[in-house]
């Protein structure tokens, strides 16, 4: 074999390692790529920043607060029931649903305990527990029919619309309780001048059981 001839098979046998060398390092790189776990689908939310939670729908109404609330209250306690519902408006801020701040006051059998869970947008969190001596009694909620809004607009047709020409940046207050009996009791505020009317609602039939008027009359 003439020296050209061995140069000539020393390349092809140079150029068949390289070869194989490379279709190893393709085959590992396969492998190595099928391996890897998928990548979890993007969530738009998450893409502009935002939680779960905040993508969520605020709360405008008592009952949507209340459905945002009670999850936050069984993660507390299990058989939480609710004993009472109330609602602030800043003074001077617009009568909407919208500007309300609800909380919410859940009872524990089990652990003998209230659970205080506020709700303000789309953020329902508990801001303290505290045990109790007292059997409390919770609300019948099948007899829940009638929603904040309804409350507010029964409140301004029976002297609340008279009384907020009268008074100057009244704050708006409704609780849901059954003190003496399952109802709706919505106020108006006028702390400077220490006056306020007050108009109780059945929350079954919407109707108006009880109007008190700024002079103490009903």
């Amino acid at each position: 074999m003439s020296r050209l001839e061995w140069v000539l098979s020393g390349l092809l046998a140079l150029l068949i390692v390289i070869m194989v060398v490379m279709m190893l390092l393709f085959w590992n790189l396969n492998r190595q790529q099928m391996a890897l776990p998928e990548a979890p689908a993007a969530n738009p939310a998450q893409e502009m920043g935002e939680t779960a939670a905040e993508a969520a729908p605020a709360a405008r109404t008592a009952q949507e607060a209340f459905a945002l609330a009670l999850p936050i209250a069984q993660q507390w306690a299990e058989d939480a029931q609710m004993v009472s519902a109330s609602a602030t408006w800043p003074e001077g801020a617009a009568l909407t649903p919208e500007n309300a701040g609800w909380s919410f006051m859940f009872y524990s059998p089990g652990r003998s305990e209230t659970g205080l869970v506020s709700v303000s947008g789309n953020a329902a969190r508990l801001l303290r527990n505290s045990a109790t001596n007292r059997s409390l009694q919770p609300l019948d909620l099948d007899r829940w029919q009638t929603d904040s809004p309804a409350v507010v607009e029964t409140l301004m047709a029976h002297g609340g619309e008279e009384f907020l020409q009268t008074h100057n940046q009244p704050t708006l207050s409704l609780t849901f309780s059954a003190l003496d009996a399952l109802q709706w009791q919505a106020q108006l505020i006028d702390r400077e001048r220490r006056t306020m009317l007050t108009v109780e609602i059945d929350p079954g039939s919407g109707a108006v059981t009880a109007i008190i008027t700024p002079e103490g009359g009903e």
